[in-house]
């Protein structure tokens, strides 16, 4: 849908702008006043083409791993296990559920989950009293990218046993585990993103698969958020859907087991939570600043004169043109080099895109304050600089969007996040 409207939007809106400017300069014979209007159209409509896409990139994100397979009914289970079993006859599945209370990302890779994880296991002969009497030691699960350190920690919260109407035992542990993750900001600040959690068995190796313990959730479905707690709180996210799915796993090794089960196509267990970042605060931090950047920039090329009766009050000289680009350029370097460091990314993200074109504008700028100056170049000095002066906007914003089309149609990107490798 996102790729079908921002196509038709790309179409749409020079055709719009075109018959506006025609509409506009209908009757007018003023060849600066022409420029003026063409420039004021021309920027409305690439601002029209930004601003669309964006709100069609936040109506329509990405969907999330589109390699998993979701379960979000008795039924998808059901189908699962019978599958699985015409597969790998002999399996064992252990139902497991989750509920996380708190998420907190500590850097650009690295988050932070806390909550209640627990297992449903059959008695099998044994009575209540006795597996009461003897509760486990660890659980019988495990998280595979938790970091093993400090931020580890699990305990047992509750062991119930029900051996009149389930005949099962419920093992219950509090757990907090620093997370590291993949994440992908190739289209930030547009970019939601998806926090996984693996839960694999202990015995990872005898066919043992975990599945969701669906009949302890009100609702499953995505979007009522099973599993999370409704108060959470995660300054900067939207909450957007969490529930279970099954990733197809394939290891390039036996871990030194014999007949090792599980090394190719083995279903494990994960937990997903998406999040849709908060516009308003890239928006407000990132966006504005660069744009009232420009907008002085701007003013700094306008202003730029050679008529005797306006120089002496407003004319900037191309030394004052320079060192007040060189004052921008710092500003806006030191600005871009934090929000690499906050995102640490290697490749070039969206937004980055926006400095990238910053960059060429101080230095265009500066150029065309020289050339002015030193009286070179007949465009240039024609009407006391329109050209440049007409240009500006159409040049800054028309790039813009060429590179908001390009980033959210022709790149077309299938997912949110590269999933872990085994």
């Amino acid at each position: 849908m996102r790729h079908w409207l921002v196509m038709r939007l790309a179409g749409a809106v020079p055709l719009v702008v075109l018959f506006g400017l025609l509409f506009s300069i209908f009757g007018v014979s003023d060849p600066e006043r022409l420029a003026w209007i063409a420039s004021v159209w021309s920027s409305l409509g690439a601002v029209t083409l930004i601003g669309t896409i964006w709100a069609t990139a936040a109506l329509h994100p990405t969907p999330p791993s589109p390699d998993d397979e979701p379960i979000l009914s008795a039924a998808d289970l059901a189908i699962f296990e019978q599958h699985w079993r015409d597969a790998a006859g002999g399996a064992k599945f252990v139902e497991t559920g989750l509920f996380l209370q708190s998420i907190e990302f500590q850097s650009a890779n690295n988050v932070t989950i806390a909550g209640l994880a627990w297992q449903r296991f059959p008695l099998e002969g044994a009575s209540c009293e006795k597996r009461e009497t003897e509760p486990p030691e660890e659980p019988r699960f495990y998280l595979p990218e938790a970091d093993p350190g400090e931020e580890w920690q699990i305990s047992l919260a509750y062991h119930r046993c029900d051996d009149e109407q389930y005949m099962e035992e419920v093992q219950g542990w509090r757990f907090r585990a620093l997370l590291r993750q993949d994440f992908n900001y190739d289209l930030y600040p547009l970019d939601p993103q998806e926090i996984w959690v693996r839960l694999l068995p202990l015995e990872f190796d005898k066919n043992v698969v975990l599945v969701p313990d669906l009949i302890a959730y009100d609702r499953t479905a995505r979007a009522s958020l099973p599993g999370l707690d409704r108060d959470l709180i995660l300054p900067g996210w939207d909450k957007d859907g969490s529930g279970f799915a099954f990733r197809r796993r394939a290891y390039n090794t036996n871990f030194g087991i014999t007949n090792y089960v599980g090394q190719a196509d083995f279903p494990e267990l994960v937990y997903t939570v998406s999040l849709k970042r908060s516009f308003l605060g890239p928006f407000v931090g990132k966006v504005i600043p660069l744009g009232v950047s420009a907008a002085m920039l701007f003013c700094m090329l306008l202003l730029g004169t050679r008529k005797a009766k306006y120089e002496g009050a407003f004319g900037f000289t191309a030394l004052e043109v320079v060192l007040g680009a060189a004052a921008l350029f710092f500003v806006v370097i030191f600005d871009h080099s934090a929000l690499r460091d906050d995102l640490a990314t290697t490749r070039p993200f969206y937004l980055e895109y926006f400095y990238f074109v910053m960059y060429v504008c101080l230095v265009l700028v500066c150029m065309n304050a020289i050339a002015f100056a030193m009286g070179k170049g007949r465009p240039i000095l024609f009407r006391d600089n329109l050209i440049p002066k007409v240009a500006f906007w159409p040049i800054v914003l028309g790039a813009i969007g060429v590179i908001t089309t390009v980033m959210f149609w022709w790149v077309r990107t299938t997912s949110i996040r590269t999933p872990p490798t085994g």
